[in-house]
Parts: C-alpha cells; sequence; structure tokens
C-alpha cells in the first residue's frame, strides 16, 4: 500500500534542476532574469514639486533619486508661511498686536503672577498709588506753606510784641523777649 501512495511521485533526480530554498544554486543567467524582472516592477516618476534621476550602477543595480527643489519647498509652504508671525514681529499690524495682547495680557499687578500685563493693567494698578501722592502732595504743600507762615510768626515775636486792649486806648505796652507783663483788668 506505501509503494502505491508513493509510485506516481517525483524522485530526488527530477529536482536536481529546481531552486534551492536559499537560492544558492541559482545561475548567473537565473541572476539576470531576476535582476531584470525586478527593474521592470519598479516605476519611479517625477511628481509635484520632485523630480527623479536614475543611476546605473556597475552591479546592473539602478538607483532613484528623488529631488526636491528649495524654490518648490518655499512654494509649496508659502500661503501656509504668510499666516505667522515674523520673529521680529515687522508683520504684525494694529489688529493682530491688540488680539495678541488680549490672548497674552491676562496677568495681574500682584505678587506670584507670573503671566504678561497690558499697559491698561498696569495704569490701573498704579493710578490710585498715582492719585494718593498727588493729594500727598497737595497736603504737604499746604503745610509747608503753613510752617513757613509760624515761622515768620515765631521770628516776629522772639524781637518782641506790643499788647493793646482791643478798644486801642490808653494801656499799650511793648513787650520784649524775657519781660514781664502784668494784664488786669476785665475778666475774659
Amino acid at each position: 500500500k506505501v509503494y502505491a501512495a508513493i509510485k506516481d511521485k517525483a524522485d530526488k533526480s527530477e529536482l536536481t534542476n529546481k531552486a534551492d530554498t536559499s537560492l544558492n544554486n541559482i545561475t548567473e543567467a537565473g541572476k539576470t532574469v531576476i535582476k531584470d524582472l525586478a527593474k521592470g516592477a519598479v516605476k519611479v516618476a517625477d511628481g509635484t514639486n520632485t523630480t527623479v534621476t536614475t543611476e546605473d550602477g556597475k552591479d546592473g543595480s539602478k538607483t532613484y533619486k528623488v529631488n526636491v527643489s528649495d524654490a518648490d519647498i518655499k512654494k509649496a509652504v508659502a500661503s501656509d508661511l504668510n499666516k505667522k508671525a515674523d520673529k521680529d514681529a515687522g508683520n504684525i499690524g494694529d489688529k493682530e498686536r491688540t488680539a495678541w495682547a488680549n490672548k497674552l495680557g491676562t496677568g495681574k499687578v500682584e505678587a506670584n503672577d507670573a503671566n504678561l500685563v497690558t499697559g491698561g493693567t498696569v495704569q490701573a494698578a498704579l493710578n490710585p498709588v498715582k492719585t494718593q501722592a498727588e493729594t500727598n502732595a497737595t497736603n504737604i504743600t499746604g503745610l509747608t506753606t503753613r510752617v513757613g507762615k509760624n515761622e515768620s510768626d515765631i521770628k516776629t515775636l522772639q524781637g518782641g510784641f506790643t499788647l493793646q486792649d482791643a478798644n486801642k486806648i490808653v494801656g499799650k505796652q511793648t513787650v520784649t523777649a524775657g519781660s514781664m507783663v502784668t494784664v488786669t483788668g476785665d475778666k475774659y
């Protein structure tokens, strides 16, 4: 029964001209056929913004170089780049500057706030201090005027002064510094 099952099967001599699974018994002619089939299977062509150059190797291989020119790259991204800010902000107008300030100027003038602030935020924080400083300056000016008048009056008193009753009649007496005067008359 075993003989009947394998009698029509190939014998080893029929496998002599077949390729090994490791392909180590392929002839040069066979290798050329495989290379030609591989070359025919690869198709590389110029595309949008690209060019292809080929180079034949000494071993029969073919090298494909896909090139993109700098001008084509710049052209392809120009519309996207036109929407971006230059690093020197040279292409930022008033409208964009205001939008950036609104997005970035969210900070407060207070301890431990690391966010950016706008001029309006700084002005609002400093205005009460400015107002108080102006009020203080006005008060100091008034005090300085009064102190100056008091200083003048004190100097006058140091040189002596005259006492006289309100009716401007007899009883006038000049008092000099260091003297004593006794006042008599109506009780007040």
